[in-house]
C-alpha cells in the first residue's frame, strides 16, 4: 500500500517525537541549507567566531566542550592566527579545571607546532610554572604510575635551556631529586646550573646543596673515598667562595665531620703499618694526616705516636 506524502510527513513527525529528548534537544532544521544540524557539533564561519564560541562553554564551566570547539578550530582554520591561541586556551582551560599533566602536553603543541607564535613563549613560561607546582607537591597514594614531576621541569629546560625561568627551574629539579635521596641526578643540575649560570643568586645555595648531595651519596657507599673527597672539596670551595653563605654554619660542621673522618681512615693506615712492624711507612702517615688535616683530633693522636716513635 502506497502511503500519501501527507502521511509519511506525519509519520516522520511522529518518529521524531519518539526519538531520545537529547536528539530533540541538539538538532535543528535550517531553511537556509535545508538540512538538520546539531549545533553542537557546527562550526562557526570564521575562526575567530569558533574561538568567541569556545569562550561561552568556558563561561559555562562546561570545560570538556569548549575544548572540543578549541580542537575543531585548530582542525579547521589550521593556518590561522587563531590556531596557536586555541591550543594555548586548551592548555589554561585544562589548568583551571586541575589537569596539570594535560596542561602542560597542551602547551607543548604550542611549543611544537607554532614556534613563531606569540603564545610560544607564554606556553613556556606556563610549563615551567606547572613543572614548579608539581615538584613541590607532597607525593600521595598511589604516584606511582604517575609521570615523574622532574621529567616536566626537566623537559622545559631542554625546550628553552636558556629562557627565564631556565635558571630557577634548574634550581629546583635539584632540590626535587635530593628530596627523593637521587643524589647523583640532584648534583648533575645543581653542577649544570653552576656551570651554566655561575653568577646565578642561587649560585651559594647550588654550590651548597651539591656538596650536601655528594657527601649524603657518600654516606650510602661508605667504602667510596673518592666520593667523600669529593663532598670535602665542594664544601672547602663553597665555605671559601661564599663568606656570607646563609647555610655556612651548617656547611662548616659538615666540612669538620669529613675532614675527621678522611683524617681517621689516613691514622688507620698508619696504625696498619705500625702493628706490622713497618715504622717508616707508619711515620709517612701520620705525618700525612697531620699535613692535610692539622687540628682535627686524628692529627693530635698522630703527633703523639709519631714523638713515641721518635723518642
Amino acid at each position: 500500500m502506497r502511503i500519501p506524502a501527507a502521511g509519511r510527513f506525519g509519520l516522520f513527525c511522529l518518529f521524531l517525537c519518539f526519538q531520545p529528548a537529547v536528539a530533540g534537544a541538539y538538532w535543528e532544521w535550517t531553511p537556509q541549507t535545508r538540512r538538520w544540524i546539531n549545533p553542537k557539533y557546527e562550526v562557526k564561519e570564521t575562526a575567530e567566531a569558533q574561538y568567541e564560541w569556545a569562550e561561552t562553554f568556558v563561561s559555562a564551566r562546561d570545560y570538556a566542550t569548549a575544548i572540543q570547539k578549541l580542537r575543531k578550530l585548530i582542525e579547521i582554520y589550521p593556518a590561522s592566527d587563531w590556531a596557536p591561541r586555541a591550543q594555548y586556551r586548551i592548555g589554561e582551560i585544562y589548568e583551571r579545571d586541575g589537569g596539570l599533566d594535560k596542561a602542560f602536553e597542551a602547551y607543548q603543541k604550542v611549543v611544537d607546532n607554532y614556534p613563531g607564535s606569540d603564545r610560544t613563549t607564554a606556553a613556556i613560561s606556563r610549563q615551567f610554572a606547572i613543572g614548579r607546582i608539581m615538584t613541590r607537591q607532597r607525593p600521595g597514594r598511589l604516584t606511582f604510575w604517575k609521570r615523574d614531576p622532574s621529567e616536566l621541569l626537566g623537559s622545559a629546560v631542554a625546550a628553552a635551556p636558556y629562557a627565564a625561568e631556565a635558571e630557577q627551574a634548574l634550581f629546583e629539579l635539584g632540590d626535587y631529586l635530593f628530596r627523593r635521596r637521587r643524589f647523583q641526578e640532584s648534583v648533575a643540575h645543581f653542577d649544570r646550573l653552576l656551570g651554566e649560570y655561575p653568577e646565578s643568586v642561587l649560585a651559594p645555595a647550588a654550590e651548597f646543596r651539591a656538596a650536601l648531595a655528594t657527601y649524603r651519596q657518600a654516606e650510602k657507599q661508605k667504602n667510596n673515598d673518592g666520593l667523600l673527597l669529593d663532598a670535602y672539596g665542594r664544601f672547602t670551595a663553597c665555605l671559601d667562595k661564599y663568606p656570607d653563605l646563609r647555610e655556612r654554619p651548617e656547611a662548616e660542621r659538615y666540612h669538620r665531620d669529613i675532614q675527621s673522618r678522611l683524617a681517621e681512615k689516613i691514622l688507620e693506615a698508619g696504625r696498619y703499618y705500625e702493628r706490622n712492624g713497618n715504622r717508616k711507612a707508619a711515620a709517612i702517615y701520620y705525618r700525612r694526616v697531620g699535613a692535610e688535616y692539622p687540628g682535627t683530633p686524628a692529627a693530635v693522636q698522630a703527633s703523639e705516636w709519631l714523638k713515641k716513635m721518635e723518642g
